[in-house]
């Protein structure tokens, strides 16, 4: 039979006591050092896609709700679009694109949501009624079939005004429902 040295036992012991002492230690931090099955963390800072003639494509995080200038101006935009009163004015919340169209005579600012893909991946849950089935297909525990039953329901009956008229399409139940909830909004 084969034994651990006296070395060896030290070490696995001092091993053991480390990891339980940072597991306790995490729970006074309310930090576990586990992994845990709680839902994921809510997003909490604002994200904006800016894309167009900018020197600096992406999505940027902000801490309060940024405006359109703002967004801009850390995409590195052109400064043609500053001037106007609405680009300083216009509060942006998280989810939203920002599309620069740099003509000549006309520069254009383009407001839209971002695309449900990159709305999901941030967190930011995305509208139901503008949802695709592929869009839909996108969230946990929303099949192909399922998918197609929601748009299907949706074409025949109108836009969902309650998460209880939902119920009403096959296959969604209370459950499914409440696992739903953090990635769709009505």
């Amino acid at each position: 039979m084969r034994c651990f040295t006296t070395s060896q036992q030290t070490i696995l012991l001092a091993t053991a006591l480390t990891i339980l002492l940072a597991n306790i230690l995490g729970h006074l931090t309310n930090s576990p050092l586990h992994i845990s099955s709680q839902k994921p963390n809510v997003f909490h800072q604002y994200a904006v896609e800016v894309c167009g003639t900018v020197c600096k494509q992406g999505i940027y995080l902000f801490e309060e709700k940024p405006t359109i200038r703002q967004a801009i101006r850390h995409a590195q935009g052109p400064a043609k679009f500053f001037p106007s009163d609405i680009t300083n004015k216009k509060i942006l919340q998280s989810g939203i694109s920002i599309d620069l169209e740099n003509t000549l005579t006309n520069p254009t600012v383009l407001i839209s949501n971002m695309e449900p893909r990159k709305q999901i991946v941030l967190g930011i849950p995305f509208n139901l009624n503008k949802a695709t089935k592929n869009d839909l297909c996108l969230v946990p525990g929303i099949s192909h079939t399922l998918a197609q039953r929601i748009v299907n329901y949706r074409a025949t009956q109108g836009a969902f005004k309650t998460w209880h008229t939902l119920k009403k399409v096959r296959g969604l139940g209370p459950q499914t429902l409440r696992m739903l909830a953090p990635y769709l909004h009505i």
